[in-house]
Order: structure tokens, then C-alpha cells, then sequence
């Protein structure tokens, strides 16, 4: 009986997971693109020793004073931990695929490791994330495969309303620099996230669509090439507290 009292009270938060997953992945929209990974960061951290698993796809385009149109779709995968009160910190894994010049889709071979420390302050109301990104790019020149890194710092400030803890809203302006490789100038950018988490128990799952905005700062040669990136994405995160299972184990 307990097995099945288990069962149950766990239907609800996978049912919205798959549907989670089915609209991250395959919504059109969301296959068009998305330059970096988006944040689905609320401003509560972790609780210690609470493992958060996410799973996303976001989509990202482009508008700029010589054109507009989609970049490519970018899915990953997300484990966090909590370290101690108020601060956690995440690893983060993605895959750019990108339309080409003829409006194919195509695998990017650009590979987003991104490592997320989180302090949080202010009863979880706000917190600040230090992202740092190494982006492992695999391309071929003259038929030889090599291999470029490049580094993306996007320090950001997240502020959270929640209610209950049934729904969270969250907010999150950021500053991203970008460090290409071959000693060639870092490019800057401005923008903010805005997103919703949604679940009948925030400390154990939630489905959180988000959009975003970002400005590129141009350089001192093209003062008049403006750029901005738009999009949204989907995640659906789930939590499981070890320290609370221990708690519950039956004494011997």
C-alpha cells in the first residue's frame, strides 16, 4: 500500500514533467534558437545536502539594423546542490544547434559547460549567481578537425515573489561577457530574464517557462550595428532532499 500511496502522490509532478518535456523539445518555437543558456533560476537556494535535476529547452533570435531571424535551439541538462544555507551551486550541460545560411537545422558541435554558484539573501527573496561558461566548439578547417574554446562570465541578480509554494515569480537582470578565443576583443552584453515557476510543491518540482532579452554592446568599429536576442524557454525541475529521507528512515 505504500508503494502505491507513493506512486500516486508522485503522478502529478511527472505527468507535468512529460508534458514539460514534449513542449520544451518539440514546440516549433522553441527548436528555432537560442545563443547562451537561459537562467530558470528562482532566488531561493538549495537547502544543504537537496539535489535539484532540471531538464530544458530554450529557444533564442536575432534582430539587428542589418536583419532578423532565428539562431537554433539549445537543450540541456542542469544538477544542483546545496552546500549550506543560502548558497548552492549548479552544473549545467547544453548543445547549440544552429540554422545555417540555407535555413537547415544544424548540430552546432558547440558544447556549453557552465558552472552556477548561487548566494541567496534576504529571507530567498534575492540572490546573486556568478555563471562561468567553456564553450568547446569542434570544427573542421581544410579537412582538420580542431578544437576552440571560448568563455562566457555572466554575473546576475535574481529577485523572487513566491506564494505558498505553489507558484514563483522571478526576475533576473545579467551583464554577459563574452571571451572568444585567438586574443580577439570580448564582446558585451545587457539584458534581463523574467519566469514563472509553477507546481503543487515548489521543494520538490516545478515546470518553469521563462523569456529573456539581451543587447550587444558594439564595438568602437561598428557603432551603428545594433544587435538584440530575444526568446523563451521551458524546464522542468525536480528535487529530492537528503536530508529529509534520512530523517524519515525508520530507526533500527
Amino acid at each position: 500500500m505504500k508503494t502505491i500511496t507513493s506512486f500516486k502522490n508522485k503522478r502529478l509532478p511527472i505527468f507535468w514533467g512529460t508534458i514539460a518535456l514534449i513542449l520544451g523539445w518539440l514546440n516549433p518555437m522553441v527548436i528555432n534558437g537560442q545563443d547562451w543558456p537561459v537562467s530558470f533560476e528562482g532566488a531561493p537556494a538549495l537547502k544543504p545536502a537537496q539535489l535539484e535535476i532540471s531538464l530544458y529547452g530554450a529557444g533564442s533570435y536575432m534582430h539587428s539594423s542589418v536583419g532578423k531571424g532565428t539562431i537554433g535551439y539549445t537543450p540541456g541538462i542542469k544538477i544542483g546542490i546545496g552546500i549550506v544555507d543560502h548558497f548552492d551551486v549548479k552544473l549545467a550541460y547544453s548543445r547549440g544547434f544552429y540554422k545555417d545560411y540555407s535555413d537547415k537545422l544544424r548540430d552546432s558541435k558547440v558544447n556549453n559547460i557552465s558552472i552556477m554558484p548561487k548566494v541567496s539573501f534576504l529571507k530567498g527573496h534575492l540572490a546573486f549567481q556568478l555563471p562561468f561558461t567553456v564553450m568547446v566548439f569542434n570544427a573542421d578547417y581544410n579537412e582538420e578537425s580542431k578544437t576552440e574554446v571560448f568563455y562566457l562570465l555572466c554575473p546576475r541578480m535574481i529577485g523572487s515573489l513566491r506564494f505558498k509554494e505553489i507558484v514563483e515569480f522571478n526576475f533576473s537582470p545579467f551583464f554577459e561577457t563574452f571571451i572568444p578565443g585567438h586574443g580577439n576583443d570580448p564582446s558585451y552584453f545587457i539584458g534581463g530574464n523574467v519566469g514563472v515557476a509553477l507546481s503543487s510543491n515548489l521543494q520538490r518540482w516545478s515546470i518553469r517557462p521563462e523569456g529573456f532579452m539581451s543587447y550587444f554592446f558594439p564595438h568602437n568599429n561598428s557603432e551603428n550595428y545594433k544587435i538584440y536576442y530575444y526568446g523563451w524557454g521551458l524546464a522542468f525541475t525536480y528535487n529530492i532532499d537528503f536530508n529529509k529521507h534520512k530523517q524519515e528512515l525508520p530507526e533500527k
